[in-house]
C-alpha cells in the first residue's frame, strides 16, 4: 500500500477514498462529497487540503488536477488512478480500488480505455457511412 499512499497519512487516505467511493455510489456530487468528508477530518492539515481540492473543483478544476495539488496527501499514482476514472466514466469503480489498497497499473488500463473509445468511434464511423 505504500507505493500507492504517502505512508504517514496512508490510513486517512485509505478511509477518506472508501467514503469518498460511497458517497460517489449514492449519486452525490463531488462538491457535496468532499465538503462531507472534509468535515469529519480529525487532522487540520488533511482537512485543510480537502477544503482546498473542493475549492479548487468548484472553481471548474478536474478532480484529479485538484488531488495533485496535495501531493502530501495524494501522491502521483493515486492522482493518476483517479484521472483514469474520470476520463473512463469509471471513477466510483476506481475509488473503491484505491481504497481497498490495490495496486492500478495505470499505463495498462489507459491503453485498454483508449482501445475501447477507438473501437467505439470507430464503429460509430462505420455506422455514420453504412448503405443501407
Amino acid at each position: 500500500m505504500s507505493s500507492m499512499f504517502n505512508d504517514a497519512t496512508a490510513t486517512e487516505v485509505v478511509v477518506f477514498t472508501r467514503g469518498f467511493a460511497q458517497l460517489v455510489k449514492e449519486g452525490q456530487s463531488l462538491v457535496r462529497s468532499l465538503l462531507a468528508l472534509g468535515n469529519q477530518q480529525s487532522n487540520p492539515s488533511f482537512c485543510e487540503a480537502i477544503e482546498k481540492i473542493n475549492q479548487e473543483v468548484q472553481e471548474g478544476q478536474t478532480l484529479s488536477r485538484a488531488l495533485s495539488h496535495q501531493p502530501l496527501f495524494f501522491n502521483e499514482n493515486y492522482v493518476k488512478a483517479v484521472r483514469l476514472g474520470e476520463v473512463s466514466a469509471e471513477l466510483e469503480i476506481v475509488l473503491q480500488r484505491l481504497a481497498a489498497g490495490e495496486e492500478i497499473d495505470v499505463d495498462a488500463e489507459t491503453e485498454t480505455v483508449l482501445q475501447r473509445l477507438a473501437k467505439a468511434a470507430y464503429k460509430g464511423h462505420q455506422q455514420g457511412h453504412s448503405t443501407d
